[in-house]
């Protein structure tokens, strides 16, 4: 298979299923799930829910599933967030924790996240925010184009925290 990084996006992992392994044809979209891990040190290297796949057949006749799989950050896009107007300005990090209140309000409890590490600062704060029928996706996007930094999902005791920082990686010396 094939992992796809990107900055602020969705990552992917792509992979396919001979017919002849014992998961063809067994893997439920949206449900399944991958966890591709390391195998020198162990380490989770992507983990993601599994779309719908494609089949085809080859000359010979061998059938083949091809999947992708999102990261969670795709969760963002199975919540729509209700309107609202705040009169005054929240900070970021209320406001990421709105975003998220709402989006837990709509999905199951997989698709959770918790407000992680936001050290985000608007130097030039509008005088009202709104938050339009939009996917919970959508309104962080809008957020992040205006003020810039790295969204980043890991996992944190069971539920998935969102960081959104300046930088991202660490500095080894």
């Amino acid at each position: 298979g094939m992992i796809k990084e990107e900055l602020n996006t969705v990552s992917t992992f792509s992979f396919s299923l001979s017919s002849s392994n014992s998961l063809f044809r067994q893997i439920d979209p949206f449900k399944g799930i991958v966890q591709v891990v390391n195998p020198m040190n162990g380490e989770e290297i992507f983990f993601g829910r599994i779309l719908k796949p494609t089949t085809s057949m080859s000359t010979n006749g061998t059938f083949t599933q091809s999947f992708i799989a999102e990261s969670p950050l795709s969760f963002l896009h199975d919540s729509v967030q209700r309107y609202h107007r705040y009169p005054t300005y929240l900070g970021e990090k209320d406001m990421v924790h709105e975003i998220l209140t709402e989006h837990n309000r709509r999905v199951e409890s997989g698709k959770e996240f918790v407000v992680g590490n936001i050290d985000i600062i608007d130097n030039n704060p509008p005088e009202v925010t709104y938050i339009a029928f939009e996917s919970s996706f959508d309104a962080m996007t809008k957020r992040l184009e205006r003020l810039g930094g790295y969204v980043t999902v890991n996992r944190d005791a069971g539920r998935w925290r969102l960081d959104w920082t300046r930088e991202v990686g660490e500095e080894k010396t």
